[in-house]
């Protein structure tokens, strides 16, 4: 399915049974073929969506702080004006240490993978525990994946998130952490 068209940007959806290799995809509007090109699916491709919508800087992420309790509260990453690629990031609280913080990633090619241990996450060099990785389960084709943030990153301010799929590392997305 066509899950967005515009003038110069094409977004849809590769049907889950698809063969890894490659495939073919070609565009037609009305009787004309405007594009057809060649593909080559892999069991995973990792990308991070990020805030601005360039692949590059804030991560398009949530946080969640989880009481001792089990009681849980939304935490903003990022804010954004109205103005493109105004994007700045909210630094994440830790908080006092009984509670924890997951960071909520969110981006595409994730889903594929073979198993949860073949997924791997640091965030400012730090090596994070992935909780889940997988399909966001409200927007077709999205996928999320889940970090619980090292007590150990307090302060740093901005910190590189870097994730790897399969051996392949999507690209490089950033948070801040008070």
């Amino acid at each position: 399915p066509l899950l967005s068209v515009s003038p110069r940007q094409i977004n849809y959806l590769i049907p889950a049974h698809a063969a890894i290799g490659p495939a073919s995809v070609r565009v037609i509007v009305g009787e004309a073929t405007v594009a057809d090109e060649t593909l080559f699916l892999q069991q995973a491709a990792p990308g991070l969506f990020s805030a601005n919508r360039d692949g590059r800087g804030l991560a398009a992420a949530q946080a969640v702080r989880i009481g001792p309790d089990g009681s849980q509260r939304l935490l903003e990453v990022f804010q954004c004006g109205a103005a493109a690629a105004s994007c700045v990031p909210v630094p994440i609280d830790l908080g006092p240490g009984s509670e924890e913080v997951v960071l909520i990633l969110y981006g595409t090619g994730i889903r594929g993978r073979r198993d949860l241990a073949s997924l791997r996450v640091t965030i400012g060099g730090e090596p994070a525990e992935v909780l889940y990785a997988g399909p966001q389960r409200d927007y077709p084709g999205l996928d999320q994946v889940n970090v619980r943030l090292p007590r150990n990153l307090a302060s740093r301010g901005p910190v590189d998130v870097v994730l790897t799929v399969e051996n392949q590392t999507a690209n490089t997305v950033q948070v801040s952490i008070k």
